[in-house]
């Protein structure tokens, strides 16, 4: 049965006739999927399949949702951003019946978790079976959800890893929705892990999540990891990078690029599609760099390898892309020159402080425009923040290009296809895997005559098109 809309929440469903225009505008360029879509939904092959997905909830990602929904699942889904919705298309979704949707642009941290919870929720209590998560908000929801009910079954309290988390303000809201669940059923985690067939994780950030509890031994599930596919990680997360930061730069700043010195922090594929557009629009470009190997490249690229502290000073526009927090800190912002722009494009919005910038003393911050703010210190001097630290792509401009995230989405799709026709398959240890290369060879077969390319056959190793699952 197709949700009722009534079952959605979203910001206005009144605003659904405007998303609809956008989303059918947007299936034009995003021509793969929709071949993918039209050539798999014959055969239903996520029939009977519940599917959570924790993803930017924009024209793009419609596509993907209506997508899953014509090869046969049954959809459930939340924005993977408090800020990054596009809510006329989130009413178009709910209003068309694809899938339940829960997301809205502005949430609270409570809200957005609330979300989350509400995403993975099927009416009846039942959990899904497989999971599209994006920064592994979910699956991250999941474990620590398993860790509390185990915890207090034994001890009465909950699992010493989950207090003092940063940020604090999510971390109490994650404790307080799990012991409000473990109040009503204090095995819910546990019974919906066990039919949970697998995770596709979209970004490197939420692989980097997941192989931290492989290596521990916690990981509760099989998980593919998207983001390690070669049209994934070489085009999406270079070539689509290399637009959409540059687009959200100039749709929140309008300034001229070209002459100004400006620091990629992280060199691996997203900082690469940063640094790339950075020089093509006329900067001057360094890195900084953790990896030995990373830095290397970029040196190999032209770009000068340094240190954020040693180049403070002279730098107009920083802009992270590492996976990691705290990457610039208080005393970075304090020492920056009048006026330099910080931006991220990594996942999640720790890797600028903003907590303790907001809680720093004599700090002013005031709106310039939106996802725009101009902070000043006691001594005077100020900083441009963009999107509050979060994803500036996204929220600055409008995501990355349609094409690139038809390729990404086509990969989520058979991926989910592959997952569900193998639940049976016996898995002794979950582990995180990528997605079989077939599947990566069919998203690029789909898109080629996007770009009006034609492939040369071989005669010796030929590709047949028609081997997807």
């Amino acid at each position: 049965m197709r949700p009722h809309p009534s079952e959605s929440k979203v910001a206005d469903i009144g605003r659904a006739v405007d998303g609809r225009r956008i989303v059918n505008e947007t299936e034009g360029w995003m021509r793969g999927l929709i071949a993918c879509r039209n050539n798999l939904s014959p055969a239903t092959p996520l029939r009977g399949a519940r599917i959570t997905g924790v993803l930017h909830m924009t024209a793009q990602t419609a596509v993907l949702i209506e997508t899953l929904s014509a090869l046969g699942a049954d959809l459930r889904w939340c924005s993977s951003n408090a800020f990054s919705t596009q809510d006329s298309v989130a009413a178009a979704v709910a209003k068309a019946r694809s899938a339940s949707i829960f997301a809205w642009k502005g949430q609270t941290p409570q809200e957005y978790w609330w979300c989350v919870k509400k995403a993975c929720t099927w009416p009846g209590g039942k959990g899904p079976n497989l999971i599209l998560d994006t920064g592994g908000d979910l699956t991250h929801l999941i474990h620590v959800g398993v860790d509390y009910e185990i915890s207090y079954e034994r001890t009465g309290a909950p699992p010493p890893h989950l207090l003092g988390l940063e940020p604090a303000e999510e971390s109490a809201v994650i404790l307080n929705m799990l012991r409000d669940q473990y109040l009503r059923n204090p095995a819910h985690w546990r019974e919906l892990v066990q039919e949970v067939v697998g995770v596709c994780e979209q970004t490197s950030s939420g692989v980097h999540r997941l192989r931290q509890r492989e290596s521990n031994g916690s990981l509760l599930f099989p998980a593919m990891s998207i983001n390690d596919c070669i049209t994934k990680s070489k085009i999406e997360n270079i070539y689509g990078i290399k637009h959409s930061v540059l687009n959200g730069l100039l749709c929140a700043l309008d300034v001229m690029l070209a002459g100004k010195t400006v620091l990629i922090c992280g060199f691996g594929d997203v900082g690469m599609g940063c640094a790339m557009a950075m020089k093509a629009a006329g900067a001057r470009c360094l890195v900084a760099e953790t990896d030995p190997v990373r830095a290397l490249m970029a040196g190999m690229e032209g770009y000068q390898v340094t240190t954020i502290e040693t180049v403070l000073s002279e730098v107009d526009m920083f802009i992270t892309a590492t996976g990691d927090s705290g990457v610039i800190r208080m005393e970075h912002m304090l020492k920056m020159k009048k006026n330099a722009v910080v931006g991220n494009m990594g996942h999640f919005n720790r890797e600028i402080d903003m907590e303790s910038l907001r809680k720093y003393p004599g700090t002013k911050a005031i709106e310039v425009k939106p996802n725009v703010q101009r902070w000043t210190f006691q001594d005077g001097h100020s900083i441009t923040l963009l999107a509050e630290g979060r994803l500036l792509n996204l929220i600055c401009g409008t995501g990355n290009p349609s094409l690139v995230m038809s390729i990404a989405f086509t990969l989520q799709v058979l991926t989910q296809a592959h997952l569900w026709k193998n639940r049976n398959l016996a898995q002794t240890l979950p582990t995180v895997c990528v997605p079989p290369r077939k599947i990566d060879t069919q998203a690029a077969l789909y898109h080629l005559p996007c770009i009006g390319a034609e492939l040369t056959v071989s005669t010796n190793n030929p590709i047949s098109s028609n081997e997807v699952l």
